[in-house]
């Protein structure tokens, strides 16, 4: 009995050895944290330990769903993209009509060329014209001394030389330069000139030449009514044929009038004729001229023509 008791284990041995024990298993759990975790292997007397653990697909559709919210924005970020809009929005304008306006000049200066350049040419016709006119004055001087003679018969040479020349017309309608002024005003390009003083000179230049082109007309009339009726009722047909179209006429033939005083009824109607030929070149042929010098002026200025 003794010897029994004395081979078995002491209270305080057995419990020295459950201590040591616990602190073993308490460094290895500090340092091996994943054995605690660790499934342990099923004895008999221990039921299997059940899977709690979730299907991956489940977390990844829980991931899924954060990616397709739309991260939250804030007023201010709206206002920013409004803001930006309008900005390109209205640079587009401003640009496309900078570049509107560029094109405008371009075409208002060629077109300002091209006027200059008709303008040039319509005050060179307008000398010729009032040359031709100031010529006629002095055929018209001549003419009326020989009528105011009251001769019973004229000279067929000398009659015509003088008669036909005045009795002709000169009419600058028929050879103006209208070609850039009719583009101008079908096509609306004067609004190209709206801030410059080009289109009062333009008007001023059209209403001279329309009040030239009224007297032209009205001096033909009387040309036609009053000096080739006279000649058709008072000349002989053949010899008004033949001094009208400049053939030969026979030396020592004489215009002699069917009436006595067909003569002075033809000095009248000279009278009239050749004032209006002095009105026209003194004053409109040379106001016309004037309006169109002033006119290109205006087209120098703006466009620096030369």
């Amino acid at each position: 009995m003794s010897e029994e008791k004395s081979t078995g284990p002491k209270p305080e041995a057995v419990s020295d050895s459950n201590q040591e024990q616990q602190h073993e298993a308490e460094k290895n759990e500090q340092h091996f944290p994943e054995a605690i975790t660790a499934p342990q292997p099923a004895t008999g007397n221990q039921p299997p330990e059940t899977n709690n653990q979730q299907p991956a697909t489940e977390n990844m559709e829980i991931h899924a769903d954060h990616l397709h919210k739309a991260p939250s924005q804030g007023w201010k970020h709206y206002l920013f993209e409004f803001l930006m809009l309008f900005f390109a929005v209205t640079l587009g304008f401003f640009v496309e009509n900078f570049r509107e306006k560029i094109t405008e000049h371009k075409n208002a200066a060629g077109l300002a060329a091209s006027l200059y350049n008709d303008l040039a040419r319509d005050t060179a016709s307008l000398d010729r014209i009032a040359a031709s006119r100031y010529d006629k004055m002095r055929v018209m001087d001549s003419l009326f001394l020989l009528l105011q003679a009251k001769p019973q018969k004229i000279n067929t040479r000398e009659f015509f030389h003088l008669i036909l020349p005045a009795f002709s017309w000169s009419n600058f309608s028929s050879s103006q330069s209208t070609g850039t002024l009719t583009q101008l005003k079908n096509a609306g390009y004067l609004r190209y000139y709206t801030h410059t003083g080009i289109p009062s000179a333009l008007a001023a230049y059209e209403s001279s030449v329309s009040e030239l082109a009224d007297m032209e007309k009205m001096e033909q009339q009387q040309i036609v009514d009053k000096g080739f009726s006279f000649l058709n009722e008072e000349i002989d047909p053949a010899l008004f044929n033949m001094g009208y179209s400049n053939n030969e006429i026979p030396e020592g033939s004489y215009v002699i009038p069917r009436h006595s005083d067909s003569f002075r009824s033809l000095y009248g109607n000279c009278v009239s004729i050749g004032i209006l030929n002095r009105n026209i070149a003194q004053e409109f042929v040379k106001d016309a001229k004037q309006k169109a010098v002033d006119l290109m002026n205006e087209l120098k200025k703006e466009y620096h023509l030369e």
